[in-house]
């Protein structure tokens, strides 16, 4: 009997937080005869097969392993072994709720649709994880997606350009296939009831740093599809006004300020060295807010503070590194 639903989760590493995600999987309302779950193992060394093996889900679990990848590779491997209808994609530490694919299904009763993409929120504070967003908009992130099999395969899955092996980093894969199934007139909804749980993100500096360097692959991204990516990426509302791409703009105006620090430093303006240095240190501030939210301002830890004022820089190299690479200029401005 082919199965409703495929849940095809990608893993590197995350042992427990894996083993907690099958859990919740295990403890679906939806009969677990519907469902079956694929876990790809994208190179792990933490022992992650050895941790599931000895574990009865009740639900029908396949174990995939592949050379480390990235995840479009992982994903696309597990669709390849997917039976289900449609693909559920999730991730090795998130936690769904019980009637996660119970209300999922209920939307896919319509045979025209395509895609639905549900909701994400934080673990223990029911806060959204995409910040800014008086609408719901698609990211089409792949820990609470939904597409039917034949739409995945027609259109090849995943890109593994989005992954640069040598850093390990990764971004934009998801928005490509989604600007894909866009383009190709699939319908597809949001739905707001269909929920899993995210834990904290960028609580540190550290975790902050790598997160804007995968800003490295928003050229390729806009090389392949600049209507959309112009429309949909990063579009916030911020007090009643809609705003597209502002930590993009924010590290861009903190260079500007920085290089008019520097001339102020070199001319010996007073005026100019106080005012540029008041810019940089609050478009930092600002910057950090999409990572941190109030927390950007924590007087305590004022190395750390300091600390993100590198962290525009940082986003504005790696971008430029990838125009370069891709040779894709367009979205700079």
């Amino acid at each position: 009997m082919t199965p409703n639903f495929s849940v095809v989760i990608p893993t590197h590493n995350r042992k427990e937080s894996l083993v907690r995600c099958l859990a919740s999987l295990a403890g679906q309302s939806f009969p677990v005869s519907d469902f079956e779950v694929i876990v790809v193992d994208d190179g792990s060394t933490d022992g992650t097969q050895v941790a599931l093996e000895n574990q009865k889900w009740g639900f029908h679990l396949t174990y995939l392993v592949q050379q480390n990848s990235g995840p479009s590779v992982a994903r696309n491997f597990g669709v390849n072994h997917a039976r289900g209808e449609t693909i559920a994609f999730t991730e090795d530490d998130i936690e769904v709720h019980p009637d996660w694919l119970t209300r999922a299904a209920s939307y896919f009763q319509d045979a025209s649709l395509g895609l639905l993409e549900g909701r994400t929120v934080y673990a223990g504070t029911g806060k959204d994880v995409r910040r800014f967003e008086h609408l719901p908009r698609h990211g089409f992130i792949p820990c609470n997606l939904f597409i039917r099999r034949d739409v995945i395969h027609r259109l090849g899955g995943y890109d593994p350009a989005f992954y640069d092996p040598k850093t390990k980093l990764y971004f934009r894969e998801d928005a490509d296939l989604g600007f894909q199934i866009l383009e190709s007139g699939v319908t597809t909804t949001i739905a707001t009831d269909v929920v899993v749980e995210h834990p904290e993100q960028f609580s540190n500096l550290a975790a902050c740093f790598r997160h804007v360097q995968r800003y490295y692959f928003d050229p390729l991204l806009y090389r392949k599809h600049p209507r959309l990516f112009r429309d949909m990426i990063e579009v916030k509302t911020i007090v009643g006004l809609t705003v597209h791409r502002p930590q993009h703009y924010l590290a861009l105006l903190d260079v500007v300020l920085l290089g008019s620090l520097i001339g102020s430093l070199v001319q010996g303006d007073v005026t100019g060295i106080y005012a540029s240095g008041a810019g940089v240190f609050v478009c930092s501030i600002l910057f950090r807010y999409k990572y941190q939210g109030r927390k950007a301002i924590r007087r305590h830890r004022i190395l750390e503070t300091f600390g993100f004022v590198l962290l525009p820089f940082v986003y504005v190299s790696s971008f430029i590194r990838g125009c370069l690479r891709f040779k894709s200029f367009g979205s700079i401005l």
